[in-house]
């Protein structure tokens, strides 16, 4: 079995022969794993959960809309412009968001590739839905790719990190600010403000929530000055 376990190297890669060389260490860190995996888990489910639940409510968002005012016996002419512009909101955040996505995908795999960096299109793949999550997603992204490159021997690490490097400044401080300023109309430094507090708040699902939540949250604000410093011009338009 343990020859076996020796010989065993998927890809060229001599997996078996470093289980055997780390089995100690292995065996100690085992406990610690079956405490983390639940959490994992959790964080795993949270990832496939939000993004499709967050698809079912833009696509069934009038339907909610109808049944939170019926249940809270609100008139809809109260909040029917609120809701009209948090929806629109919603909207442009995930277009942005996916455009984001796509630009990555797209970058990577011919970057790359020209790069000549093993599994090119398959990091760019892993790149591209990490982009959904601010901050965290894009710098794990960009570890793994580092990563994987070092443990296959690539021998232009450096040249890979300054790709890195200019692909998010480019992203970061063009790209990203231009498609999030025109869909959410929030500052940078507020948004990544609101990263850290939701990540804090409630971990992953926290970082998810953060940036559409703080734009709800301006959305309201703005309306509710607007009313209160004209409320004549509100009461006529209602």
């Amino acid at each position: 079995m343990k020859e076996r376990l020796a010989e065993w190297a998927p890809f060229g890669i001599p997996v078996g022969a470093q289980i055997q060389e780390h089995q100690s260490q292995i065996l100690a860190f085992m406990p610690n794993l079956s405490k983390g995996l639940p959490i994992a888990a959790r964080d795993l489910a949270n990832c496939i959960i939000v993004p499709i639940l967050s698809f079912f409510l833009l696509w069934e968002g009038h339907r909610v809309r109808d049944a939170l005012l019926d249940l809270l016996h609100i008139r809809p002419e109260a909040v029917e412009g609120i809701l009209r512009d948090a929806h629109l909101l919603m909207l442009q955040y995930m277009r942005a968001l996916l455009l984001l996505c796509l630009a990555t995908l797209v970058c990577f795999s011919i970057g790359l590739s020209l790069m000549h960096v093993r599994y090119a299109l398959l990091l760019a793949a892993v790149a591209c839905p990490m982009e959904f999550v601010p901050v965290i997603g894009p710098l794990t992204a960009d570890i793994t790719i580092i990563g994987v490159s070092a443990f296959n021997g690539y021998p232009n690490i450096v040249g890979i990190v300054a790709f890195l490097l200019g692909y998010r400044l480019f992203k970061d401080y063009v790209l990203g600010p231009t498609l999030m300023r025109r869909s959410v109309k929030l500052h940078p430094l507020l948004a990544i403000f609101g990263v850290i507090a939701g990540g804090d708040i409630n971990g992953l699902p926290g970082i998810f929530l953060s940036v559409p939540v703080l734009a709800l949250a301006r959305l309201v604000y703005y309306e509710w000055r607007k009313n209160r410093l004209h409320p004549r011009n509100s009461a006529v338009s209602a």
